[in-house]
């Protein structure tokens, strides 16, 4: 009758530290297996767009100079090469010829000939300051004393790298500015920019608050796995304890308070453990309705 007594102790005892043991490797499992549940990350506008930048074009040096190159007559010859070449006419944007405008302003103030101000902004940056969310954007310069109008685009259009933005098929919108100020050591002379553009496509963003949601159920879920861990592995330490003492004297009464105390810890183990279970599977519901957003706003941006 003894040896059947110990026999059974022994069984439990076995079947409860399996029992730990599995909830404990469950629960380590799902921590990592969350991280396959992670949200998605989203573009930043700078790897949205895309800027087309030729380099600098230098006109020549002439007392037959306009006195005049007026940006709506630049925008005529402009659209008649793209039309001549089957292309749709650009439209002009308000923000764009802003930023074409503070572009030569800077120019000039700054007394440099670049894409990228001293300041380090680029074109792409420039036309984000005024507000123009672009797709692909693009930017032709010119320096020089240009007869007119036409002989002004005509230069653009012998330079192989500002015809292909002239000609960019990308492009439906453009800004103009012209200026006639000094400028180093050739004296009075022109500077003339022309920003492309194509917006960017106004796409619906994630929702935010969701991802909010989804960043703190994940720390609640990280605490519960941590918190039943810490009770598993207490409650495997007492049934070991219990276990050590009841091999060594055989006297079950002074084991059992070890015993129930594991037991004890387990159960509260099982709790969080559930409740980790049902947070988790909160988690993978909203990180996938949220990356399904992110796939929609990604298919939208990119047309």
């Amino acid at each position: 009758m003894q040896k059947n007594s110990k026999i059974i102790i022994g069984i439990f005892i076995a079947v409860l530290l399996a029992l730990l043991a599995f909830g404990g490797y469950y629960l380590y499992k799902h921590k990592n297996y969350i991280k396959n549940y992670l949200p998605k990350g989203l573009p930043s506008l700078s790897q949205i767009g895309k800027s087309n930048l030729p380099g600098t074009l230098f006109g020549p040096k002439s007392s037959d100079k306009a006195s005049k190159l007026d940006p709506n007559q630049v925008l005529y010859w402009t659209n008649k090469y793209r039309q001549e070449n089957n292309l749709k006419a650009l439209t002009t944007n308000n923000l764009l010829t802003q930023a074409a405008q503070k572009k030569v302003d800077d120019m000039f103030a700054n007394q440099y000939f670049e894409h990228n101000s001293p300041t380090g902004q680029t074109p792409g940056d420039l036309v984000l300051t005024v507000g123009y969310k672009y797709k692909v954007s693009g930017e032709n310069l010119a320096l020089g004393d240009f007869k007119n109008e036409k002989d002004l685009v005509d230069a653009w259009m012998a330079s192989p790298g500002h015809r292909a933005n002239i000609l960019n098929t990308d492009y439906t919108e453009i800004g103009i500015a012209t200026g006639l100020n000094k400028f180093e050591d050739r004296g009075t002379t022109w500077l003339a920019v022309q920003e492309f553009g194509k917006p960017a496509p106004n796409c619906q963003s994630p929702d935010k608050n969701l991802l909010n949601q989804i960043n703190g159920d994940r720390t609640e879920y990280e605490s519960l796995v941590s918190n039943a861990n810490n009770l598993y592995n207490q409650a495997n330490s007492e049934i070991q304890q219990g276990n050590d003492i009841y091999y060594s004297t055989h006297d079950t009464s002074q084991a059992q308070p070890y015993w129930d105390a594991g037991t004890a810890h387990r159960d509260q183990a099982d709790q969080i453990k559930a409740q980790a279970e049902n947070l988790y599977s909160q988690i993978t519901n909203e990180s996938s309705q949220y990356n399904l957003q992110v796939d929609s706003y990604n298919n939208c941006i990119n047309q």
